[in-house]
């Protein structure tokens, strides 16, 4: 005879196991998000901080 307790951890169980895939199946879109997207970003703007807010600026045409 199955209790109610046993089918309760064996429901408990399986639901973490699929979050635990559903999070694994997530994790490359996440890393490259964050690599690529995100990343490149805040090295833009890290960047931006290194030089002159437009002090320098000056004609480029002939």
């Amino acid at each position: 005879m199955v209790t109610k307790s046993r089918v309760r951890r064996t429901r408990e169980r399986y639901n973490k196991r699929e979050a635990v895939a559903g999070y694994l199946f997530i994790l490359p879109w996440i890393a490259g998000f964050l690599i690529f997207t995100a990343g490149a970003m805040i090295y833009s703007l890290r960047s931006r901080q290194d030089s002159p807010a437009c002090g320098s600026l000056g004609w480029a045409g002939s």
